[in-house]
């Protein structure tokens, strides 16, 4: 079983417009861009101590989260087993899948 106690967490909200003004993203794109760009989003995101970048789905009309490795995120993950990747444990694909998170 896996569980997330968020309450401990900085989740950067990529959806909510005056969040992204805060950072100087100016629209949505920063984030929709291709990977390079992205990724430097995501660098200094993490470098200003956020856990992780809540952002629209490229594949469906959901949303997506990515959480940056650090001891805060760990310790939020409520796990019985620790997880190197998640595309090695079914278990907790299964339960991130029912809960309608997906991973591309």
């Amino acid at each position: 079983m896996v569980s997330l106690d968020s309450t401990a967490l900085w989740v950067f909200n990529a959806n909510d417009s005056a969040a992204r003004r805060s950072i100087g993203a100016h629209s949505i794109a920063c984030f929709q861009a291709d990977h390079g760009v992205s990724r430097q989003w995501a660098n200094a995101l993490f470098c200003a101590d956020a856990h992780g970048i809540l952002y629209s789905s490229a594949r469906s009309n959901g949303s997506c989260l990515a959480l940056f490795k650090s001891p805060a995120t760990i310790g939020a993950l409520g796990l019985t087993n620790r997880v190197g990747s998640s595309y090695d444990n079914p278990s907790l694909l299964a339960s991130l899948f029912l809960e309608g998170v997906r991973l591309l």
